[in-house]
């Protein structure tokens, strides 16, 4: 039962990095921390709801983009974040996953979203947003 309170298998299993600890290195809004828990998740948890946690994901990247506190506050955590080194990069992350090309993309946009001004924020998840659809349209 511990198990699958502080590692369930769907996170853990096979992985070195736990999606909670990479949400919380990348200091992760509510929104984009589930989006990566999602991501992180899809077909592992439930092979047939592979479609329905990526939509979920996208569903939580958009509320991030309508909703998300994006202030001066915003810009200048995220850029002090600039200097310092993340304990892990988005190259660990992809290797340790394996999320295939489409995902590994929307990986990759969200931790470049982290990083820059709110119209480049946007079109990173965007970005983010579209690699997902298009690996959820190679699903039957």
């Amino acid at each position: 039962m511990k198990e699958m309170i502080d590692h369930p298998a769907h996170y853990a299993e096979d992985r070195e990095i736990e999606p909670i600890a990479l949400i919380e290195d990348w200091d992760l809004s509510f929104s984009l921390g589930n989006a990566i828990k999602y991501i992180s998740r899809a077909g592992r948890k439930d092979a047939e709801k592979i479609v329905e946690d990526l939509k979920k994901a996208i569903w939580y990247i958009n509320r991030e983009k309508e909703f998300g506190k994006f202030g001066i506050s915003t810009i200048i955590k995220y850029n002090i974040r600039k200097w310092f080194i993340d304990a892990y990069s988005v190259e660990e992350v992809l290797a340790d996953w394996k999320p295939g090309y489409d995902i590994s993309f929307a990986i990759h946009m969200i931790y470049r979203s982290l990083r820059c001004g709110k119209d480049d924020r946007d079109y990173m998840l965007d970005s983010a947003v579209e690699f997902i659809e298009s690996f959820i349209l190679t699903k039957p």
